[in-house]
């Protein structure tokens, strides 16, 4: 049988498909990339969440998080860390200033020994001079934070001036970097410290990333785990202005899940409790209060229609909610960044044919396990020129790697077809149907 030859008009078209780019440089960078740190890491990652089960259609959904860069994030991060100590030092130095103010005017009214008088003054010296060096150590902490914010501005704007010089390898620095902010984050919400800081010292990552707020997170997180809401709490109250204007219901939820909690031991010691923090959100919140209140009617939480605000699945929900409303208070994605940049990644590659097992390609990640499960929920790329891919390589079929069609219809590269001729002494095998021709 004889094998046709197909041509196209303009073979050069098929380049601008993000497939066959996706084709073309991971058989070029495959070998490149083997001692590179960065790959490495996000590959263990990606092999850990497959071989466990833990890449789900789940995180497949774009979330609000996905309309934010990275290169805001960097410089929002900072900015509320930055503001946030400003409004604490502030508040801090406004107490000191008053309780000064205050003792001075006493001094004047009641002190009528010189020598006690004196004795008074000298108290009120030493704490002006330990006010003075708090406001030093202060002052010099908002300077390490303001070079550290400096840095990533300098950092956020380094790509659209390497782009105008056409420094190819001064970019390709930027983006491993990038790449490692991007894991950074990912291992340290997801609880992979040690990996974190193993990464943070390779890449010297230094004031880029904020390990001080995920260290923060994940202890929460833990205790919340655990079933204790006395970390979580301590976190609201040190960000109550905030929270509130966020329009949060956290510490409520928070305040209601202890005093269920505390039902269990003692309703005597739950009433105290609920006069002392829940009476406050009466007039805001009402309907929760009461209905929170009506557990004290039964004997036992585990045995009243309350027993479900103590599973884990509500635990988990508080952990959620306390994810969500850390990452708007800090100005982080609400995602991780790794996750949104597979979900924007996936959606450009995604096409109908990759979930059609007959039509799936060989070099397709989203044609592949577990990314074909993972991109569920995604958009489908827009694609206005159709290309030829060939099943048998991969590999994009232009004017040196022409499409060659057998007598059943089916198409496949002319390399492809080559090599398979030349290892079974010209015979070629259709992989779809098994039909033989020379």
């Amino acid at each position: 049988m004889k094998v046709q030859k197909v041509t196209e008009e303009d073979p050069q078209q098929m380049t601008g498909n993000p497939k066959i780019y996706f084709a073309e440089r991971a058989a070029a960078g495959a070998e490149s990339e083997k001692n590179n740190f960065a790959s490495e890491h996000l590959r263990s990652v990606i092999a850990h969440y497959y071989f466990h089960g833990q890449l789900s259609a789940s995180h497949a959904g774009v979330t609000s998080g996905s309309s934010e860069s990275m290169g805001d994030a960097i410089l929002r991060v900072g900015y509320e860390l930055l503001a946030k100590f400003v409004r604490t030092s502030q508040r801090s130095l406004e107490k000191e200033i008053e309780k000064v103010a205050n003792n001075i005017q006493f001094f004047s009214k009641s002190m009528d020994s010189k020598a006690d008088a004196m004795q008074y003054l000298k108290s009120q010296v030493n704490r002006l001079k330990e006010l003075k060096e708090k406001l030093s150590k202060a002052i010099q902490h908002e300077k390490t934070q303001l070079e550290a914010l400096k840095q990533r501005l300098t950092h956020a704007q380094v790509p659209h001036i390497l782009t105008k010089k056409g420094n190819a390898q001064s970019i390709s620095e930027w983006y491993n970097t990038r790449l490692s902010r991007v894991l950074f984050d990912y291992l340290m919400r997801e609880g992979f410290t040690k990996t974190a800081e193993l990464l943070l010292r390779r890449d010297h990552l230094g004031q880029l990333v904020d390990t001080k707020i995920y260290s923060t997170m994940r202890t929460i997180i833990s205790s919340l785990e655990a079933q204790q809401c006395t970390a979580a709490l301590k976190w609201c109250g040190e960000n109550r202005t905030r929270l509130k204007k966020n329009n949060s219901l956290l510490e409520l939820d928070l305040r209601i899940q202890e005093f269920l909690l505390m039902i269990e031991k003692s309703k005597l010691e739950a009433i105290k409790y609920a006069r002392k923090w829940l009476q406050p959100h009466c007039s805001v919140y009402p309907d929760k209060v009461q209905r929170a209140m009506g557990a004290l009617a039964f004997t036992s939480i585990a045995k009243s229609p309350y027993k479900s605000m103590l599973s884990s699945d509500h635990w988990n929900a508080l952990i959620k909610q306390f994810k969500i409303d850390c990452s708007v208070l800090y100005g982080l994605p609400s995602s991780p960044m790794l996750c949104i940049d597979f979900q924007a990644g996936l959606a450009l590659l995604k096409t109908e044919q990759c979930f059609v097992e007959d039509e799936k390609l060989l070099n397709c990640p989203v044609c592949q396990p577990p990314f074909n499960e993972l991109s569920q929920g995604l958009p489908f790329s827009r694609k206005n020129i159709s290309t030829l891919v060939c099943r048998i390589s991969g590999k994009p079929m232009k004017d040196n790697n022409p499409p060659v069609a057998l007598p059943n219809g089916y198409v496949y590269s002319k390399d492809a077809l080559d090599e398979m001729a030349a290892n079974n002494n010209g015979t070629i095998t259709c992989p779809r149907t098994g039909l033989t021709c020379n």
